[in-house]
């Protein structure tokens, strides 16, 4: 048999992402920047900067194998750490093939100074 070679008219359809509570990946960054608590330890160190969590969205929908993968401060990554942990399990899987498949994301917790929670 012939190899077929991708091209606009015998692509595939776009499969959908993993999505959050019927959006975005965005949508979860929002959700996560309103439950994050600037720990109080932190803000008196001067703390701040931002935190690098990847995780993955099972073929289930589940959140699974969270981890810093870049920090600042073992404070603030705990903290988030903790709130992407913390997320209902509102996520809808990525497709391929019109199959659940498991799914990375890469997610920048930022803590600024001026930031009142």
């Amino acid at each position: 048999p012939k190899a077929t070679i991708p091209t606009r008219k015998n692509r595939p359809p776009k499969e959908p992402l993993a999505s959050f509570d019927g959006g975005s990946s965005n949508k979860f960054k929002i959700w996560v920047d309103k439950h994050k608590r600037y720990p109080r330890k932190a803000k008196k160190l001067g703390l701040h900067g931002r935190v690098i969590v990847l995780f993955a969205i099972d073929e289930t929908g589940k959140l699974v194998d969270a981890k810093v993968i870049r920090g600042v401060d073992e404070i603030l990554d705990k903290e988030a750490l903790r709130v992407v942990l913390a997320a209902p399990d509102k996520w809808l899987p990525a497709l391929k093939y019109g199959k659940p498949v498991k799914q990375t994301y890469t997610l920048p917790v930022i803590f600024e100074k001026q930031d009142k929670k």
